[in-house]
């Protein structure tokens, strides 16, 4: 397999098709530890309550 590079970050891994975000018609490929960053900060937000929440899981 051929690794991709991370749009954010630049970082070299192989980088799954579901593993990416589109912002105004362009793909933004992401690494596992940027895509991860971005599922909690969309599905949780930015706020005390809800980091403190993230920490249970």
């Amino acid at each position: 397999m051929d690794k991709q590079t991370c749009n954010r970050c630049f970082h070299q891994e192989h980088i799954p098709t579901h593993q990416y975000v589109k912002f105004d018609d362009q793909v933004y490929y992401l690494c596992v530890e940027c895509w991860e960053g971005f599922r909690r900060w969309f599905h949780w937000g930015q706020t005390e309550t809800r980091e403190k929440q993230l920490e249970l899981f």
